[in-house]
């Protein structure tokens, strides 16, 4: 589960549920700086990455497949033959 929903669920003494969620555009606002640096990295990982989208929106990625949807799976398969084991590495200290 997820922080978003765990405060989300929260309940003080009330019934009434109080939570906040802040998103990057919220802080964005109050602090320019921190607006450039999330710019920045989603100019180099892309809005629809899984580490900006949870910890720059707070969204949820689970419905969708979770971190490794069948796309995602498809691109970290190789063209390479497959290897019985792995390569032999040798070190040699002079």
């Amino acid at each position: 589960m997820s922080n978003c929903r765990v405060n989300s669920s929260r309940k003080t003494g009330s019934s009434i549920v109080r939570s906040s969620i802040i998103t990057a555009d919220n802080v964005r606002q109050e602090v320019p700086e921190y607006g450039t640096f999330v710019d920045a990295e989603i100019a180099k990982l892309g809005r629809n990455h899984p580490f900006v989208r949870t910890q720059y929106f707070c969204e949820e990625i689970d419905s969708e497949g979770g971190m490794f949807p069948p796309a995602r799976q498809a691109l970290m398969r190789g063209t390479h033959e497959p290897w019985d084991s792995p390569p032999s590495m040798s070190l040699r200290l002079s």
